[in-house]
């Protein structure tokens, strides 16, 4: 379920602006216009936080992943974040447009694969089949349209099993973290160990897999 949203719309605007609460109402220019000013800051908001926590300086990012669902402009928000973060220009940006709500995986996945020149990766895109229509997105004039079939949440319930034992399979995990899990007494598979999963489900329907381990902090890469 999904517990709070985050709208960069005040009541002033939503007054001045009656469109945009109006169901199929022509108010793509204005949604639009909104998306490109707020997108850029949310997401340098956000790189700034990271970058603190990196550790390191600004000016030693080579490389930018920049996911949104909502902009369309071109050049698009990566390009302005890396102006408001004050990065070299040099940086090397990805832009992921569209993506739906697994394009966090996405974006991780394509940054591990950029940081580790693919070696060793463990990553899995898998589409649920007959799928098609189940989560649908599309631009039209008066803004995007989605469209959610009511058997969503059956889809993804008869197929997260196959698909969590075919990543863990994959990653050579599955037998050490139950066999560990075990020994040490405790209530679930994989509790206080160093792998764990992420799924993201989007448009497809797809299955966003990635397999994640814990590393060490003195031994994270400086990436």
């Amino acid at each position: 379920m999904i517990e709070k949203w985050h709208v960069s719309m005040s009541d002033d605007f939503l007054r001045s602006n009656p469109c945009i609460t109006a169901y199929k109402s022509l108010s793509l220019n204005l949604r639009q216009e909104l998306a490109d000013a707020t997108v850029p800051q949310l997401g340098a908001e956000a790189a700034r936080e990271t970058i603190k926590d990196w550790g390191r300086k600004a000016s030693d990012v080579t490389h930018l992943v920049f996911c949104t669902t909502v902009s369309r402009c071109i050049p698009g928000a990566d390009s302005e974040v890396v102006k408001l973060l004050g990065l070299p220009l040099s940086t090397k940006r990805f832009m992921l447009y569209q993506a739906g709500c697994h394009g966090g995986g996405i974006a991780l996945r394509l940054a591990k694969d950029l940081a580790e020149n693919n070696d060793g990766a463990r990553v899995l895109v898998d589409i649920i089949p007959g799928t098609e229509d189940a989560v649908v997105s599309k631009l039209c004039e008066h803004g995007i349209m989605y469209t959610l079939h009511r058997d969503v949440a059956p889809h993804i319930s008869s197929n997260i099993e196959r698909l969590v034992k075919a990543a863990l399979e994959q990653a050579g995990v599955v037998a050490e973290m139950r066999q560990r899990s075990a020994d040490q007494g405790l209530r679930t598979t994989g509790q206080r160990l160093e792998w764990g999963l992420l799924f993201g489900f989007g448009p497809g329907l797809t299955v966003e897999t990635i397999v994640l381990r814990a590393l060490p902090c003195q031994a994270l890469p400086n990436v």
